[in-house]
């Protein structure tokens, strides 16, 4: 019996990508995602050169024979994997039903652009979430049996050269189209769609035709030997260069893509060349290792899924996956392909074990619940809140912008507080109402009071001047300020003071202005006096203004000269200013306190989903919060966020954290946040118990009890808040809120 030929360069091609993208989904190598690009070369490549051998190439027999090698394999992951799902009873896989449908009937790729799922973010909320390229296999092995038997028409019909062309222009154009959608579009539309995706299966076919038509020509073209091999290994260093240097983020992404591809041509075609050679132990390893590498790539994101609940140190994490992975891999490969008789036994009891558990696993998916509908229910409702917190957020920047050029006036007000007084002051309607003192000085006093009317005297006393304010009342002429210089006459009883300031009225101030003779008739002392018995008397001390000044007085020390009446109208001027800067300062501390108030008052919402589900309801409450919703915010960076609202003066004294994930208030990197900023006021909203705040800047929104108590507060799923839910949540938010003072608009 012929010896069968050992393609150890082939194998190690696929042991090489299987490792790659191991290493991927480890979060270890960058750019080991781009090994699919080698899978998908390999898997059409293996396609043409499996039906040429084929002399009698049946579709039938084809798709028989990929069900065994491909969906059974599949099958038994994903019904495991729902099996062992079933023993986390707090986890919760929203879209299982969906997505496992997805899987089962080869479209997971085009699922995944319709949920929005990120492969790159790698964020472990689904075990299939590499499933998309087994969605592009299916949707190749659905397709390569018809294509295969066309190409292979037109070869025998025309030339053996028209299939190698046309399979090469169409993975042109498949990198063309690759290149404007990832120039155009979201990245991961570009990178689950399968027309996108077809550059590399296209050249496998190419190299498939290729090699059966043009077989000995090839093999003349490449280098063989000791050469050979430094080539072939220089490709996989190139390979490995890609693999550590091209990120999911970099903008070569595309030209990798296509590089990768073409390398894997090139080295499949030194491997189906090279020499024959003996089996070593090593090739050995390799060999089994790449044989069961398709049922590696099934099981490896479910085992990192299910490990990472488990928080182990990273490296036990990666020795369990690792051997979990290869002992799983082999179980699965064991039952499906082996034929050892001396196995059998074990063989029967592995399938029995096996299949055991696949059956637990359908059964989970047939009575799953589907919550496609609710899902997306919710999504559009997300959707309309994201727009609404948008324009909140441009009308709340735009508020803070005018509330901001206000307070800046206010500011310049009280900067400028000297002018206004004075201009105030100088403007007033004031009403002067006197003896020959005040006669001598109206001169000055009109210059100085433009809106002034002072009535002056000689001889006058107060006993007159109730009759003049009723006049002028019925005149409408009584200003806001009225001025008495009446006393040196003589004094008039305290009733008929009484019946002056009750026909003035509290709503006017008064100011009385001392005399100069008072040792004659003694009146000072007793306004003085009198004044306090009124809020709106004051007194403009002119005898102490005026004391020791001789050049303000005539011989009889009493009426004034031209200096004396003009420090006569200043100390009036001088009283006047003080009473309203005493007044505009009084205001001034009102108004400062009123905006510090209204600053501590204050409140931004900061979460992601959550918040986002509650907006509406929180808004009825807080139509002057601010809300800050970022789908990616976490504790990681919640605190550079927090750090930049502080730098753009934006952050609020008071900051409620509503976040998806439930967060303890004893984490560490969360007390670092709270100790960063001692004077705000910090409102943390969980849906779980949660041990006492440690933090007197902390206060727990604790919605554990609710949830247990209204099990309607909880969509069907177990995960999402309801309706209701959201309602009472926001309710009890802004009860708390209300208990702290802070402003809740009804």
């Amino acid at each position: 019996m012929k010896e069968k030929k050992y393609y150890h360069h082939l194998d190690l091609i696929r042991f090489f990508a299987c490792v790659a993208i191991f290493l991927y989904h480890l979060n270890i190598l960058p750019g080991g995602y781009l090994a699919v690009c080698s899978f998908l070369v390999l898997s059409a490549y293996l396609a043409c050169l499996s039906a040429f051998k084929n002399k009698n190439f049946n579709i039938k027999k084809y798709y028989l024979g990929r069900l065994k090698k491909i969906y059974l394999p599949l099958a038994i992951v994903v019904f495991s994997t729902l099996a062992v799902y079933t023993l986390f009873p707090d986890l919760n896989w929203l879209n299982l039903k969906s997505e496992t449908t997805s899987v089962l009937f080869g479209y997971n790729n085009f699922w995944q652009i319709g949920a929005n799922l990120d492969y790159f973010a790698r964020h472990l909320n689904s075990p299939f979430i590499h499933f998309w390229y087994i969605g592009i296999l299916f949707q190749f092995e659905l397709v390569f049996p018809f294509a295969f038997i066309f190409l292979r028409n037109l070869a025998t019909k025309y030339k053996k050269k028209v299939p190698f062309v046309t399979l090469n222009v169409l993975s042109g154009i498949s990198f063309i189209f690759l290149l404007i959608m990832f120039f155009t579009s979201d990245l991961m539309v570009t990178y689950y769609n399968t027309f996108t995706r077809i550059t590399p299966l296209l050249l496998g076919m190419s190299l498939g035709f290729a090699s059966h038509y043009y077989r000995w020509s090839m093999k003349k073209k490449i280098k063989r030997g000791k050469e050979g091999d430094i080539v072939f290994y220089l490709y996989f260093v190139l390979l490995a260069l890609f693999f550590i240097f091209v990120g999911p983020k970099s903008s070569l992404m595309p030209l990798a893509m296509l590089l990768v591809s073409l390398i894997t041509c090139r080295m499949i075609h030194y491997s189906i060349f090279e020499k024959k050679r003996k089996l070593s132990k090593s090739d050995q390893i390799i060999k089994d290792l790449s044989s069961y590498s398709y049922e590696i790539y099934l099981v490896q994101y479910p085992v990192i899924y299910f490990l990472q609940l488990l928080e182990l140190p990273f490296i036990l994490r990666i020795i369990l996956t690792t051997i979990i992975v290869i002992i799983t891999s082999f179980v699965i490969h064991f039952i499906l392909n082996n034929r050892d008789y001396k196995w059998k036994s074990l063989r029967y009891v592995m399938v029995l074990m096996i299949g055991a558990i696949s059956l637990c696993g359908a059964m989970t998916y047939v009575t799953a619940e589907n919550y496609t509908k609710q899902m997306r229910e919710l999504e559009r409702q997300l959707e309309k809140n994201s727009k609404l917190v948008e324009e909140r957020q441009k009308e709340y920047a735009k508020k803070l912008e005018e509330e901001e050029k206000s307070w800046n006036l206010t500011l310049d007000d009280f900067e400028n507080s000297e002018k206004i007084i004075s201009d105030k002051v100088l403007n007033l309607p004031i009403v002067g109402i006197g003896d020959s003192i005040m006669l001598g000085a109206v001169p000055n006093l009109n210059d100085r009071f433009v809106n002034g009317y002072f009535d002056a005297k000689v001889s006058r006393t107060a006993f007159v001047v109730h009759d003049m304010i009723e006049d002028l009342k019925s005149k409408n002429m009584l200003g806001d300020i009225v001025i008495f210089n009446l006393g040196a006459n003589g004094d008039c009883s305290e009733s008929r003071k009484d019946e002056i300031m009750e026909s003035i009225g509290s709503e006017r101030q008064v100011f009385w202005i001392t005399v100069t003779n008072d040792k004659n008739v003694h009146f000072n002392d007793k306004i003085k006096k009198y004044a306090e018995k009124y809020d709106n008397l004051h007194i403009i001390d002119w005898e102490k203004a005026s004391k020791g000044k001789k050049n303000y007085f005539a011989a009889d020390g009493i009426h004034l000269t031209g200096s004396g009446r003009k420090a006569y109208t200043e100390t009036i001027y001088q009283a006047l200013f003080d009473y309203y800067a005493a007044e505009f300062e009084q205001e001034k501390e009102r108004i400062i306190a009123e905006h510090e108030e209204a600053m501590n008052k204050r409140v931004t919402f900061y979460g992601n989903e959550m918040l986002l589900k509650m907006y509406s309801y929180l808004h009825e409450n807080f139509s002057d919060g601010n809300f800050i919703n970022d789908d990616n915010l976490d504790l990681s960076n919640l605190n550079t966020t927090l750090a930049d609202a502080k730098e753009k003066g934006t952050l609020t004294k008071n900051i409620v954290i509503a976040l998806d994930k439930n967060i303890k208030s004893d984490n560490e990197e969360f007390q670092n946040i709270l100790n960063s900023y001692p004077d705000y006021n910090f409102y943390l909203v969980t849906l779980k118990e949660t041990i006492t705040p440690l933090n007197p800047n902390l206060t727990l929104i604790d919605f554990s009890k609710e949830l247990k108590d209204h099990k309607e507060y909880l969509l069907k799923d177990k995960v999402n808040l309801s309706k209701d839910g959201l309602q009472a949540l926001s309710k009890k938010i802004s009860i708390v809120l209300q208990e702290k003072t802070l402003v809740v608009e009804n």
